[in-house]
């Protein structure tokens, strides 16, 4: 599979380039070098020129022209190396020369502009057959190709981490490459100087939010953000329907019956959540000692129970009135559908869950007397934030006074003359 591919990579990569050229390079109409192989396809384009380039798989490439003559510079992607082609006369490609590359290494990438090339190195994919455990080399080779056929190594930038994945260098001091950098989740921005190309040097980086390790999240939230989303549905409504609400019953009813608010005995609230009807209403009426109910017409099938809402409601209510909660409590033990007694203040100060989630921080008075206030609802880094309390009233008035240059004389006449406490 993979020698297939590199054969259409050969064929799809040089070949092309070749069609380009029929238009910017002369070329005579002999015999191609290479056979091209068949299966190739092309629109308002025909095959000039051909090489196998000796079994190496063409990925990416550049042109450049020395005098009378024009050289195809190439990186490659199953084997490992850059490779030069004399493309001077397109129907006859010549491999001039190819530079071996580091084994386990990618070595697909290769800029050139004037007399530089700049390649990239980078740790071959296992998944495209590199080894974890084996060496490979890694970052941004700089060379000096003023002589086309033998390019001399100028210099050689590490990332530190696994390499280089694409570069860029469209002339000048500059080089951008998508660098694998230690403490980085992926590839981020890097630019290089290469102004001086023997010591290229990093000028700066750039690299999405998450990426780098240790960084925290930003995490945004508002008492207007968790009420809209309290009432999401209704808001959505309002906006796909021109309605402002949902339509709802009555305060004390629902138009479901088992999705509603019901005092108990003894002044406490069970709110029921039971949103398929049919499921739980025969269930739940048994719990509650109005087993009559279960088959009741009135109420069976669910579109029943939801048109005679009003009168479910009031004999459901009546028979969770007759009772305190803690009965409750035990009669809906087993209740499959989602119920809870709506927690008062102190109950929810003793939630179990409370405390443990830091949901609640101690605080302290004035008078060092400590107690419990409710923390923030948005923690950063898993971290309930400080407790602290607003100052007593003009607590600060000397300290701001100080700071905006009045002394203690100017103090002391105002807080005579009563402008100040």
């Amino acid at each position: 599979m993979k020698k297939a591919f590199a054969q259409s990579i050969r064929c799809a990569t040089l070949a092309a380039v070749l069609m380009i050229a029929l238009g910017a390079l002369p070329y005579s109409r002999s015999a191609f070098a290479d056979q091209v192989p068949a299966g190739w396809e092309a629109s308002n384009m025909q095959p000039v020129g051909y090489s196998d380039l000796n079994g190496h798989g063409a990925f990416k490439m550049a042109i450049k022209r020395v005098g009378d003559k024009w050289y195809l510079y190439m990186g490659h992607l199953w084997e490992r190396g850059w490779t030069i082609v004399d493309v001077t006369d397109p129907a006859n490609p010549k491999v001039a020369k190819h530079i071996p590359g580091p084994d386990n290494t990618f070595t697909i990438q290769m800029e050139l502009h004037d007399n530089l090339m700049v390649t990239a190195m980078e740790r071959m994919f296992p998944t495209w057959g590199g080894d974890v455990d084996k060496p490979f080399d890694e970052g941004v080779l700089v060379w000096d190709i003023s002589d086309p056929l033998n390019p001399k190594q100028l210099s050689h930038w590490k990332t530190g981490g696994t390499g280089a994945h694409r570069i860029g260098y469209p002339g000048g001091k500059y080089v951008n490459v998508a660098a694998a950098m230690p403490g980085y989740k992926g590839n981020i921005l890097v630019f290089l100087d290469i102004s001086d190309p023997k010591n290229p040097k990093e000028v700066s980086r750039w690299w999405l939010r998450g990426q780098k390790e240790g960084e925290p999240s930003i995490v945004d939230s508002s008492l207007l953000a968790q009420s809209m989303w309290s009432i999401a549905p209704s808001i959505s409504v309002a906006d796909l329907f021109d309605i402002d609400g949902i339509p709802g019953a009555p305060p004390g009813l629902a138009m479901n019956p088992l999705v509603n608010r019901y005092k108990t005995r003894d002044g406490r609230f069970i709110q029921l959540v039971f949103l398929q009807p049919d499921r739980y209403w025969a269930g739940f009426c048994r719990r509650i000692g109005l087993a009559d109910l279960a088959t009741d017409p009135r109420f069976v099938p669910s579109s029943n129970l939801i048109a005679n809402a009003a009168d479910a409601c009031a004999l459901v209510g009546e028979a969770l009135a007759g009772q305190d909660l803690e009965h409750w409590r035990k009669a809906l033990a087993d209740e499959p559908g989602v119920w809870a007694a709506l927690a008062t203040p102190k109950e929810t100060l003793n939630d179990p869950q409370v405390e443990p989630n830091g949901y609640t921080i101690a605080n302290v008075d004035d008078q060092g007397t400590e107690y419990q206030i409710v923390a923030a609802p948005v923690q950063f880094n898993e971290t309930p934030p400080a407790p602290a309390r607003a100052p007593e009233h003009g607590q600060h008035t000397e300290e701001i006074l100080l700071e905006l240059d009045l002394d203690w004389d100017d103090i002391s006449a105002a807080k005579d003359s009563g402008a100040i406490l």
